[in-house]
């Protein structure tokens, strides 16, 4: 068995070249992002997320002094915001 394991993007030449279905959308909008404190932060070592109205935040901290964020958002199969 011969396996193929890539992260291209959504016009992958190896997608086209295999002649695979094409792919489907993921209906999901998100940011992520990292934040150093020099000094610490206060925020327990623990993964926080919050939804409302299709938005969801959230943060893991890694360590002390840095902590992971993310803000997401899902969208209508036609990329609009469902707002």
């Amino acid at each position: 068995m011969q396996v193929l394991i890539g992260c291209d993007g959504a016009n992958s030449v190896v997608v086209d070249f295999l002649e695979c279905k094409p792919p489907n959308a993921f209906h999901l909008s998100a940011v992520r992002g990292l934040t150093k404190y020099p000094s610490r932060h206060a925020f327990a070592l623990e993964f926080v997320r919050m939804r409302r109205n299709n938005i969801m935040v959230g943060r893991v901290p890694i360590d002390d002094k840095s902590v992971n964020w993310m803000v997401g958002q899902q969208t209508t199969p036609k990329g609009n915001s469902i707002f």
